[in-house]
């Protein structure tokens, strides 16, 4: 599935910026304005799942060519270009999983079924079960040795089909024990 993403440049603000700094904001519009037509014509944005086993594997990325534009950023020395690059393609990956999330609810609903919280390797799942995922799922996303997903800007995750009608929230950072992760504090507001 294609998704049509949007940079959302006040996200953008708030994570590289949080104290409001006026000389970093000078810098971060500056080079936010070179990168957003780059960004825009590189990324792919796309989603894939399959229902298997009562389980639904979920792929989505944001394609190759982000990746090596990205490489070429750090390896050039430029690294405030490379970690404003680094969040806006956070900001744009967690969007496409929330898109997907709405899709696949909006089709759970459908089904008369719920869908489990998210189970993510690296997270609730080991991290070789990236594998596992891809196994299930025909894309354009490998995993390399270790097990760690390529393009870098994608993730793997599953759902649990549920028969009770409840479909759980996909994200609830009042859950996680990360107290100070930079998108708790975008997702809360």
């Amino acid at each position: 599935m294609k998704f049509d993403i949007q940079i959302n440049e006040e996200k953008i603000h708030k994570i590289m910026n949080p104290n409001g700094d006026a000389s970093l904001m000078s810098n971060i519009l500056s080079d936010l304005s070179e990168l957003k037509p780059i960004v825009s014509k590189l990324v792919d944005p796309e989603g894939y799942y399959t229902t298997a086993d009562q389980k639904i594997y979920v792929v989505v990325t944001l394609g190759k060519q982000i990746d090596t534009y990205a490489e070429s950023l750090w390896t050039q020395n430029n690294y405030f270009m490379a970690m404003l690059h680094d969040q806006l393609l956070i900001q744009l990956l967690f969007d496409l999983s929330s898109e997907m999330y709405q899709h696949l609810r909006e089709q759970a609903i459908f089904n008369n079924h719920g869908l489990s919280k998210r189970l993510t390797p690296g997270d609730e799942l080991d991290l070789i079960d990236n594998l596992t995922i891809l196994d299930h799922i025909e894309s354009p996303v490998k995993c390399n040795e270790y097990a760690v997903l390529m393009p870098t800007r994608s993730l793997a995750y599953m759902y649990l089909i549920q028969d009770d009608f409840e479909c759980n929230e996909d994200i609830n950072c009042g859950c996680c024990s990360n107290k100070s992760c930079y998108m708790r504090i975008q997702n809360e507001n």
